[in-house]
């Protein structure tokens, strides 16, 4: 199959940075010296309950979730990744590595409502113990691990995961060997001006939620791991993903793979 080619067009980042914005500190060793430095990283209380309120919100009014300005240039992404995503038995399986309360398996079937889509979300413990009351059904079940998931999907995604993950890398390549033919990389903390990758503290003022976290910088040849996988369709910056880090402005970034 040939695929397309799209150039990759950075970004408009706006200046002045907001002062009240996440921010990343510290350079650590190893994952159990960053956890000494955050606590209990995102398997917490509070932001399991976060996620519990804003399936409540996003269910109530899926439309008005999709139609918001912010979430309008990702949704174009996972239509294009959707293109790629290949039915099996009639059914559209999704394996959302790191899906939150699972806000895709509200959006995706009103952006295509002919399809059939069952749901597989892989969470932290204190998310998948709230998995019933975030909707889940045997279209759309939680797991705290990959292994417990099925084998076969059409469409995979690592939406803001990989860098939260103690061995990303390893993550990567256990989904990797699935067979699926396309596999969404988004929202991936890549700062260009790495030549290793970082373990740092990512700190969060106050929303969604405060706290601190362990979190990959990851240099920009990490991408290249992708490219060993399947062809990478496409590459694109993500607008109003801006971050700064030791007076270093840029945008995550994502990738779609396919074979």
């Amino acid at each position: 199959m040939r695929f397309p080619s799209f150039a990759r067009k950075p970004a408009a980042i706006a200046e002045p940075y907001p002062t009240d914005r996440i921010t990343w500190t510290g350079d650590y060793a190893t994952w159990a010296d960053a956890v000494a430095n955050c606590g209990d990283g995102y398997n917490t209380e509070t932001i399991a309950e976060h996620y519990v309120r804003r399936y409540e919100a996003v269910s109530s009014d899926v439309a008005a979730t999709i139609a918001s300005t912010a979430a309008t240039e990702h949704i174009l992404r996972y239509l294009a990744a959707l293109s790629f995503a290949e039915p099996i038995e009639g059914v559209t399986r999704i394996l959302d590595y790191g899906g939150g309360y699972g806000s895709l398996a509200s959006i995706f079937p009103h952006l295509m409502p002919s399809r059939k889509f069952h749901f597989d979300i892989v969470e932290t413990p204190a998310v998948v113990a709230r998995s019933n009351r975030m909707g889940a059904s045997p279209d759309k079940r939680f797991f705290e691990r990959i292994d417990q998931a099925e084998a076969r999907y059409s469409l995979v995604i690592f939406s803001g995961t990989l860098q939260y993950l103690e061995n990303p890398l390893a993550a990567w390549k256990a989904v990797s060997r699935l067979p699926c033919p396309a596999i969404m990389v988004g929202r991936l903390t890549i700062m260009p001006s790495l030549t290793r990758d970082r373990l740092a503290v990512q700190n969060v003022p106050s929303a969604p939620f405060a706290g601190r976290f362990p979190c990959w910088l990851f240099h920009p040849g990490f991408a290249d791991h992708f490219a060993k996988s399947g062809k990478v369709a496409l590459r694109w910056d993500s607008p109003g993903d801006t971050m700064r880090v030791d007076n270093e402005t840029f945008c995550d970034q994502a990738l779609l793979v396919v074979r």
